[in-house]
């Protein structure tokens, strides 16, 4: 199959979003989306095909980075940088270039971007060969002091006492506990807590929130074959959460990586691509960030 190009594009799009991500931490700059496959239209009224582009603005300044991308076998030439530094200049306003390139520029390239403002980048797979560790770490929400509020009135009004309803009730675990709605589904009890608990998934180890939920209309908790119900008016609960960790080796070849390669500066970073398509950028030269199971 011919090779077009567009998966490095994506790929490279993918790292300067991540690249972006981390570095562009500045009060009302938010957001920015590196874009791929983006047609411009220049000062010269031609239009520029660009194969990673984005801007902001700051201050009442507009920012525009354009990216050239080549999926090569061979180093860049000189004349490509022409060409590319032709359309730098034909874009409205300021314009930053950078080419990227997985087999590096011929020496020509190198002095006409230096002398010209362009930056080179290579960005190379890793070999599938190479070995990187990943910190995994395994949170688990607990859920304590729960509880659940019986309906007085519809006691009142049944052939029960609140004291036995609630004996009930506390006699069949949380884990196996039901409710039905006000539409007359079975639901557990359970998942109904863990989705109130989703907003502090990610909260610091050990710190507990209290969660309380008011049920409007008729609630009811039910035994697991339906033959019992109490009419309940709210349920809560406490939460928190316990990590553990600890560290992976695997291959490259089941974690993509690539190394982004500054031609001028000579600083290299590292990038996982994950199963979502996101780059991650790598916390130090062969260690992922933490992953959480």
């Amino acid at each position: 199959m011919k090779n077009t190009g567009k998966d490095f594009e994506v790929i490279t799009q993918k790292i300067y979003q991540a690249i972006i991500d981390g570095d562009y931490q500045v009060e009302n700059l938010h957001n920015i989306q590196v874009q791929h496959n983006v047609v411009l239209i220049g000062k010269s009224g031609n239009t520029h095909q660009i194969d990673v582009y984005w801007e902001f603005e700051l201050a009442g300044l507009s920012y525009k980075t354009i990216i050239e991308v080549k999926d090569w076998e061979k180093p860049v030439p000189q004349t490509l940088l022409h060409s590319f530094k032709a359309v730098i200049d034909d874009i409205p306003g300021t314009a930053k270039g950078i080419f990227v390139s997985r087999s590096g520029f011929q020496s020509g390239a190198k002095v006409f971007a230096d002398a010209n403002g362009i930056k080179l980048v290579q960005v190379s797979k890793e070999s599938d060969d190479t070995e990187i560790s990943i910190r995994v770490s395994n949170i688990t929400t607990h859920y304590i002091k729960t509880a659940v509020v019986v309906d007085e009135d519809w006691c009142d009004a049944q052939t029960i006492t609140m004291d036995e309803a609630e004996q009930i009730i506390t006699n069949v675990a949380i884990e196996d506990a039901y409710v039905l709605n006000p539409i007359k589904e079975k639901v557990s009890l359970f998942k109904l807590m863990c989705m109130d608990a989703v907003p502090y998934y990610t909260a610091p180890e050990w710190e507990r929130h209290e969660v309380e939920r008011r049920l409007c209309d008729d609630w009811y908790w039910v035994s697991e074959d339906m033959g019992q119900r109490i009419k309940i008016v709210e349920y809560s609960f406490e939460c928190f959460n316990t990590c553990v960790s600890s560290m992976i080796h695997v291959k490259v070849k089941d974690f993509p990586t690539y190394c982004v390669l500054d031609i001028f500066s000579k600083e290299q970073q590292r990038y996982y691509l994950s199963p979502q398509k996101n780059a991650i950028r790598l916390e130090s030269n062969r260690q992922l960030p933490m992953v959480c199971l």
